[in-house]
């Protein structure tokens, strides 16, 4: 084998790259000024765009506080960083001020969430485009294709915390801004490998292992009363509040953030305070209650051990048939002698008959119809 084809086999994936690299900035040399012009009437010129690859480390530690960072991240968790310079922040905000671009120094300022949402549509006009006209003329995707801009502004701090370990590949465009008045760049950063290749099946199995152990406070309202305001302001230490017996069985279980998330029966376990969750019926009103029955702590984390190793409740007996009652049979024996009548001496004389008044004649019936 010829040392000339060895060296081409060697060069072929270094030019590949080179070709692929040159059509992505031949695209965004036409989409990125036509986007400028239609959002925001801003006359613009790309004149370089240039591709690397760095580690985590160097692309956090290049960013400056006068930089405006967004996320980047796609449909598979993998996130990226967009870097906007002060010179294209400045020139951006001041086109959709103006109408155009002034020739003035840049400010010395860190960015702000209004600074954010301002040039917010411009980026995300210019990544979308990109990728529909490469769709459209049938390239290649995007080696940033699936990445979208997320909202907030990060820092430095924050950029670190958001993007994982790893290499990075970059695509920093550089611009210029009415009749060179301002010249920015604009960098995009993604990692060369995809962070998250597993299923949702299989992601969701990896989180629920390190959820067993998280600790995940409740609030249990055993019961809400309304009370005079006179009462409330002279309560002291040792009042009693009158609880209605039916809220034993029908504790409800909050989020601390007074999401409802089920219902409970007040109870004991361990000689401590515990709630039976009501997962009967559809009770639950979580889907996250979808599990056996278990009790927990009022006011403490629960102990899993515990909690896996409660019995069930039992059920209470059916109530015993009463016997049937013997039949009345027994002596009433003598009843007791009642007292005499007084006699007829005793009572009050009655009027005699000449007292009595003479009753008028009775009038004269009419005659009976014949039959």
């Amino acid at each position: 084998m010829s040392e000339a084809s060895v060296l081409k086999r060697k060069l072929a994936p270094r030019l590949e790259k080179a070709l692929a690299d040159c059509a992505v900035e031949t695209l965004l040399r036409k989409t990125i000024p036509r986007d400028a012009d239609r959002l925001c009437g801003l006359d613009l010129i790309v004149d370089d765009v240039t591709f690397s690859e760095t580690d985590k480390g160097q692309l956090i530690d290049a960013l400056s506080p006068q930089e405006l960072v967004y996320q980047l991240s796609n449909d598979k968790g993998a996130g990226g960083l967009c870097i906007v310079s002060p010179e294209l922040l400045a020139g951006l905000i001041e086109v959709q001020l103006y109408g155009y671009v002034p020739k003035t120094e840049v400010v010395d300022r860190k960015p702000t969430r209004t600074d954010g949402i301002v040039v917010a549509s411009l980026v995300d006009g210019w990544l979308a485009t990109a990728h529909a006209v490469a769709e459209r003329e049938g390239m290649e995707p995007l080696p940033f294709a699936g990445f979208t801009r997320q909202d907030g502004v990060l820092d430095r701090r924050n950029a670190g915390l958001l993007i994982e370990p790893g290499r990075y590949a970059t695509a920093t465009i550089k611009m210029t801004l009415g009749d060179d008045a301002k010249t920015g760049t604009m960098c995009l950063a993604w990692p060369l490998q995809a962070q998250s290749k597993a299923t949702p099946q299989q992601f969701s199995t990896q989180l629920q292992m390190h959820l067993v152990d998280v600790k995940a406070p409740m609030r249990v309202v055993l019961t809400r009363l309304s009370l005079p305001m006179e009462r409330v302001r002279d309560m002291a230490v040792g009042d009693v509040i009158d609880v209605p017996l039916e809220a034993l069985t029908s504790v409800k279980l909050e989020g601390i953030d007074g999401t409802a998330i089920g219902t409970g029966r007040l109870g004991q376990m361990g000689g401590m305070r515990a709630v039976r969750l009501n997962l009967d019926g559809g009770s639950a009103s979580h889907p996250a209650l979808a599990a056996p029955t278990v009790t927990t702590e009022m006011g403490a984390p629960p102990n899993m051990e515990e909690l896996r190793s409660l019995p069930a409740m039992e059920t209470l007996p059916e109530p015993a048939e009463l016997p049937d009652l013997p039949p009345l049979d027994m002596d009433i024996g003598d009843l007791p002698e009642l007292p005499d009548l007084p006699e007829a001496g005793g009572l009050p004389d009655l009027p005699g008959e000449g007292d009595l008044p003479e009753l008028p004649d009775l009038p004269k019936l009419p005659d009976l119809p014949d039959l």
